[in-house]
């Protein structure tokens, strides 16, 4: 008979208890396991919905609180929370921080004494950079020649879309020019960069004063001269200009008693329709075996001001009997080798010159026809907005040259003309046959600035971009695409605005898209020897500038907060290129 020892029979005691102590812990870790997994799950969701929306609501922010924090709420909804579990702060700086709660349910933790929910959350803070307000702190962009006092030294541009990039447009151009072209070898376009939307202009409404709104561009049509970007050939001799001056100088002209030309029209045409270089020339160009092979088409559409401000072209298009879609032709005044149809500007301008009694000489601005005399070198009423409908906020101007007349809003692959065609922009209330700003109108580019510059030798400050305190400490970076179109050699320097505390930018940094060495001046922020032939000519120069952090200016003034780029060179210049810049990424999380 066998007989079991006392010790082991006493053992039976302790191992019941300890396996009993032992799974209630295990019990409980598991309990906590499972648990804290939802916890984990719950705050995740929380995250991912405060993520979303203070990127959502961050983009109406400084101007529009209400809308910001109303998107806030529609974006955590989406996401299964109430408003209730969101708080909401916007900052002094136009960021909003958006926290979101979770109540969670604890499944085992209560049978061990823990509560039976817990609150999670989750945070996220976001900031909204929009486009930099490019090239103009006031209501016009680009040289206005019947204005000595505004010259900034260079025109709007565009190219048509079969020209090359080389040339200067960057986003306007399907065909590079050459392999060695910036951002090209793409298909089926070439041109990587090429954008379908054209370029976008800002015109900045803050207020109204009982009169109309009116957008006005200056020479809007392609006129060729052949002569490149000269402005040589065609233009009337100076016995031509003394009768285009008799003509409507003491009288309107008339046939059949309607006016056809007012009163007045030629009295400057001594400098107006003089040839050669100056500020009237803005040199619209088409070279070679280019030249005349398709009519370039330069189409102006206006949208109204939305509540989606991250995003421009699906505002509504303004389209009533005073301002519609428009798209502007072209007119050959020398090159009659490729035009069937060749008429020098003295011939378009004089009513019994010419052959065309209607798209040429007529001034009537209700008969539905830009003639030849209304849009070559004038400022052309395109648009007027009545005052009881102009609207507060930002319209903004789309400008294309790949769409068809027949259908301005849609881009068309199979459009394909050539050539470059260069104009001013300005806006403002109406005020006689011009526009005034009455401090409450502004007009810009939006982050990409096609320009001309056409200019004799000198040290020109174009305003760049507006940087304003609240970027101190963040890279403003700038890419100027095809710089160096000149005679000689220049320097490109980028300067802060004139009424910062700072004299120069000390951090900067420059590149080229081809990784070639450049000749810097890094602590004033300056580019040295610039020409085409040192390998400038179809690349794209990035300058990384680093902005203090004790940077400030004054957002009140006229010109506050404009950064300056200063371009010199000891010869004319004959220079398209395209600018870009902004500040950080537009929208992004900052925590």
């Amino acid at each position: 008979m066998q007989v079991t020892p006392r010790r082991f029979r006493s053992d039976r005691g302790f191992v019941a208890v300890w396996i009993a102590i032992t799974f209630s812990v295990m019990v409980g870790f598991a309990a906590f396991a499972v648990d804290l997994g939802n916890w984990y799950l719950g705050r995740s969701r929380a995250q991912n919905a405060a993520d979303a929306a203070a990127l959502g609501g961050v983009v109406f922010l400084p101007d529009d609180p209400d809308t910001a924090e109303d998107t806030v709420l529609a974006i955590a909804s989406q996401h299964g929370f109430a408003a209730t579990d969101v708080d909401i702060t916007i900052g002094e700086d136009g960021d909003l921080k958006v926290c979101v709660e979770e109540t969670v349910d604890n499944v085992f933790l209560p049978v061990i004494g823990f509560p039976a929910s817990k609150t999670v959350d989750g945070c996220a803070k976001a900031a909204f950079e929009r486009a930099l307000e490019m090239g103009s702190p006031s209501n016009i962009l680009g040289n206005d020649p019947e204005d000595s006092g505004s010259q900034p030294g260079f025109v709007l541009g565009l190219a048509g879309p079969e020209w090359s990039k080389v040339n200067g447009d960057r986003h306007q151009t399907r065909d590079c020019g050459g392999n060695y072209v910036a951002n090209c070898g793409g298909s089926p376009v070439d041109n990587t960069e090429y954008s379908e939307d054209g370029y976008i202009f800002a015109i900045d409404v803050t207020g109204t004063n009982g009169n109309d709104l009116r957008v006005q561009i200056f020479d809007p049509a392609w006129v060729g001269d052949g002569s490149g970007q000269g402005c040589d050939y065609g233009f009337p001799s100076s016995s031509e200009r003394t009768t285009l001056y008799n003509l409507t100088h003491s009288s309107d002209y008339t046939v059949s008693g309607d006016v056809k030309i007012p009163k007045g029209w030629f009295d400057d045409v001594s400098t107006r329709y003089q040839s050669g270089k100056s500020y009237w020339c803005l040199g619209d160009a088409a070279y070679g075996s280019y030249s005349y092979l398709d009519d370039m088409e330069t189409t102006f559409i206006l949208r109204e001001p939305d509540d989606t401000p991250w995003t421009n072209l699906d505002n509504p298009v303004v389209d009533i009997a005073t301002c519609s879609p428009t798209s502007f032709g072209t007119f050959d005044i020398y090159n009659s080798s490729y035009d069937s149809y060749t008429q020098e500007v003295y011939e378009r301008l004089h009513p019994t010159a010419g052959d065309d009694p209607v798209t040429d000489w007529v001034v009537d601005p209700d008969d539905g026809i830009w003639s030849f005399s209304e849009v070559f070198r004038r400022w052309v009423n395109w648009c007027e907005i009545p005052a009881n409908d102009v609207e507060i906020g930002t319209y903004y101007l789309q400008v294309r040259t790949n769409a068809d007349p027949s259908d301005p809003l849609t881009y068309d692959p199979d459009f394909d003309t050539y050539g470059q065609n260069f104009f001013s922009l300005r806006a403002g209330f109406a005020d006689g046959s011009g526009v005034h700003s009455a401090n409450k109108v502004t007009l810009s580019a939006t982050g990409r600035l096609p320009i001309f510059a056409n200019v004799p030798g000198v040290a020109t400050d174009f305003y760049l971009g507006r940087v304003v305190p609240v970027d101190r400490a963040r890279t403003l970076t700038v890419e100027i695409f095809d710089l160096g179109d000149a005679a000689s050699t220049g320097t490109l320097q980028i300067l802060p605005p004139v009424e910062s505390n700072i004299s120069v930018f000390d951090e900067c940094e420059f590149s080229r898209s081809d990784g070639a060495s450049l000749n810097v001046s890094s602590s004033i922020c300056r580019l040295n020897s610039i020409h085409s032939s040192y390998g400038f000519n179809g690349r794209t120069i990035v300058v990384k500038v680093t902005i203090p952090e004790d940077y400030d200016c004054t957002e009140e003034s006229d010109s506050g907060c404009w950064v300056r780029m200063r371009v010199s060179y000891s010869s004319d210049v004959h220079d398209f290129t395209t600018w870009s810049t902004y500040v950080g990424d537009p929208v992004r999380l900052i925590e």
